[in-house]
């Protein structure tokens, strides 16, 4: 399996024994890296892992005011509305407001490929015209992407594509309603992750969704995959 804290490490700018050992909330000040996951590239980055939070601030006075505000913090229930308010307004001074939440979920362990009838790879062509969410892809960026054919007709396609040194991350789109109630979805997106752990032994597959996102949480849940971590981006406020 992929170590998670190595990306982590890259992320925050900080040591990976941080986030192989945690023991307390850390702080830091620290300008995004390259290499780093698109969420990670905010002004502040917040991470709940492994029962503690993770704070990367480009500016130091931020940094220390989370520090003053969140030092003893209970990673568990830092997504509590009071708290959020919290936050909210400790940014507020400095310019900042929240711009992104969510969990990521990682695979509990190796995944074995299904074998799927009416599965096709997708070319890159094919992957734009599937509407594939690639958020994270440019034209030079690693990507893979599989369709579920019935008859002839798409019923849902998957991507992934790399999203910081150590991660790839999916998308699930054009999903049919035959398609969701056979799992179609939460299928390809074991097979892709399946064959990126296959492939690229050192990556990590990630899957980010919504904590609304009752369905897409679900396609995780089946495809093999576990809570990894949350997370909370803060950015520029816009006038």
């Amino acid at each position: 399996m992929a170590d998670l804290t190595q990306q982590f490490a890259l992320d925050f700018n900080a040591p990976q024994d941080w986030f192989v050992h945690p023991k307390q909330n850390r702080f830091i000040t620290a300008p995004p890296q390259a290499g780093s996951r698109w969420w990670a590239q905010g002004a502040v980055d917040i991470v709940a892992y492994a029962g503690q939070l993770f704070v990367r601030a480009s500016n130091s006075a931020v940094t220390q005011a989370l520090a003053d505000h969140f030092a003893h913090t209970d990673a568990a229930w830092f997504a509590e509305q009071a708290t959020q308010r919290t936050l909210a307004a400790c940014l507020h001074p400095f310019g900042l407001t929240l711009s992104l939440a969510g969990p990521f979920w990682v695979p509990r362990g190796p995944l074995k490929a299904p074998t799927l009838a009416g599965v096709r790879w997708l070319t890159r062509t094919e992957q734009a015209r599937a509407n594939v969410p690639l958020a994270f892809a440019d034209d030079d960026t690693a990507r893979l992407g599989v369709g579920l054919y019935r008859d002839g007709q798409l019923q849902t396609a998957c991507g992934a594509s790399q999203n910081g040194r150590d991660t790839w991350e999916f998308g699930v789109a054009h999903q049919t309603a035959a398609a969701a109630g056979h799992g179609g979805a939460a299928a390809l997106v074991q097979l892709l992750a399946a064959r990126i752990q296959a492939d690229e032994p050192q990556i990590t597959p990630v899957y980010g969704t919504q904590f609304s996102h009752v369905l897409s949480l679900n396609v995780a849940v089946r495809a093999g995959f576990k809570l990894g971590w949350c997370e909370w981006v803060a950015t520029k406020a816009l006038d």
